[in-house]
């Protein structure tokens, strides 16, 4: 779902479902005005996650339940800002689940292990 940047209402919440082969989730993005030009969304995530174990290679199916904030800029964003990552909507509209599976790919890129590999982290071969 498509949202024109210049109509996101202050406060204004988004409840998202994604269903794929990788993810089952659903999503609130809530927004907050900080000037014209930049929102700071609030995303909370809760479902789950297929993944491969990081030791064995055998598929781990992970909970999600992560809240996470970030800015939104309308357009190309200049500066840097130390405590947020800035993502840029260039086209003046902002694609709510482009925005929310994004975000997935970030959690589903970090390191997993299945359950009888969780110790095998802490020995030496």
């Amino acid at each position: 779902m498509k949202i024109p940047f210049s109509r996101v209402a202050n406060d204004s919440e988004y409840p998202i479902k994604i269903e794929s082969e990788q993810f089952s989730v659903d999503a609130t993005l809530r927004f907050q005005k900080r000037n014209l030009t930049m929102l700071l969304a609030h995303l909370k995530m809760s479902g789950q996650l297929k993944s491969i174990c990081n030791s064995c290679g055998d598929e781990v199916i992970e909970p999600i339940d992560e809240e996470i904030e970030f800015l939104i800029s309308d357009g190309v964003y200049n500066g840097f800002d130390d405590d947020f990552d800035v993502i840029e909507a260039i086209d003046g509209s902002i694609d709510l689940e482009e925005v929310v599976i994004g975000e997935l790919e970030l959690v589903a890129s970090s390191y997993f292990h299945c359950g009888k590999c969780e110790d095998i982290d802490n020995k030496e071969f």
